[in-house]
């Protein structure tokens, strides 16, 4: 996907949601009719358009405000500033903006665990991520191409070469950007996931080399909802209905995928293939097996902590407010007959 083609995917769908005034003017909507979630290109996102597209929400009752940013850290800072409710996110975004707040922020929703979609992609003449001490590699900052790249390093360190993030040169830029800056070898590495990933295999074939994917780290680089505690015990009804609707076009997806595939890909601008190639690369989680995979201790808070610790690990000074990330009692409700 062009740069253009995102831009004009930005303007369109803001153009749509009247929550474009208040994200140029700041202006308090301290009680929004409507509940607003942001969230940025990335395939297992895609779902909640397809619920809306579906009619879900409608039938559901849920007046909702699906607002579309360019990468993860304009949806984190749209969070940051109460110009949205909820967030579509990593590890990285919630972490981060829990440190920002200063405020209990927690993971409510799984929306799917990447098996291999995220990318450390380098020039040829690197054969590994040791390979790339003193080298020059974008990242989008405060995001988790941090967090990836970090697993890369320790992934090479198990072949004997321990390197930290310090002995990069890590060049900040946003996603869209770096086909472009890899192509006139700016850089000697990036770090990308879809659609960007999928412009650069495709202008460059013969030169991306795919040095690390997160099919590498199975259960650790995770999509979720995150929000304020106070959301989450004020507009616990229109949650349980968000996430309802996200099922409900899983299921979809599930039972109908050349479908479902076609009608995502067709929103964003993409060739179905290369929807579907993307779409494998993700696994999206039933609403039946979150409760256990959110509960205090369980998977998604074990991952959490682990991140935390990686991003101290390479430099973030992250400080929460409050110990528990995770709540289950969203999908409860939402799983509740």
């Amino acid at each position: 996907m062009t740069r253009a083609r995102i831009n004009a995917r930005r303007r369109t769908l803001l153009g749509a949601v009247p929550a474009l005034a208040w994200l140029a003017s700041g202006c308090d909507f301290s009680a929004p009719a409507s509940l607003r979630l942001g969230f940025n290109p990335w395939p297992g996102y895609e779902l909640f358009m397809l619920a809306e597209q579906l009619g879900y929400y409608r039938q559901l009752g849920l007046d909702v405000q699906l607002v579309e940013f360019t990468s993860l850290g304009d949806s984190r800072r749209a969070f940051e500033r109460q110009q949205i409710d909820v967030a579509a996110g990593t590890a990285v975004e919630l972490l981060t903006a829990a440190h920002t707040l200063k405020q209990p922020v927690q993971a409510f929703f799984l929306t799917n665990i990447s098996v291999g979609a995220d990318y450390l992609i380098a020039q040829p003449q690197f054969a590994t991520a040791a390979d790339l001490k003193g080298q020059r590699v974008a990242v989008e900052p405060g995001s988790l191409n941090l967090l990836l790249l970090d697993l890369a390093l320790q992934d090479a360190a198990r072949s004997g070469t321990a390197l930290k993030l310090q002995d990069l040169e890590l060049v900040p830029m946003a996603q869209n950007s770096m086909p472009s800056a890899f192509v006139r070898r700016e850089v000697e590495a990036v770090v990308v996931y879809p659609p960007v990933a999928d412009e650069l295999l495709r202008l460059v074939p013969e030169r991306a080399r795919i040095l690390f994917d997160s099919g590498k780290t199975p259960d650790f680089i995770l999509d979720l909802l995150y929000a304020s505690r106070a959301s989450l015990e004020q507009r616990a009804g229109e949650l349980a209905r968000l996430v309802q609707g996200f099922e409900m076009a899983r299921r979809y997806t599930q039972a109908h995928p050349d479908d479902a595939h076609a009608r995502m890909a067709a929103r964003t601008g993409r060739k179905r293939d290369d929807f579907e190639r993307d779409m494998q690369g993700l696994k999206l989680v039933p609403l039946v097996e979150q409760s256990e995979l959110l509960r205090p201790g369980g998977t998604v808070e074990r991952v959490l902590r682990a991140s935390l610790q990686a991003l101290r690990h390479a430099g973030m000074r992250l400080e929460l407010a409050a110990p528990d990330l995770v709540t289950p009692a969203i999908v409860n409700a939402a799983s509740a007959p």
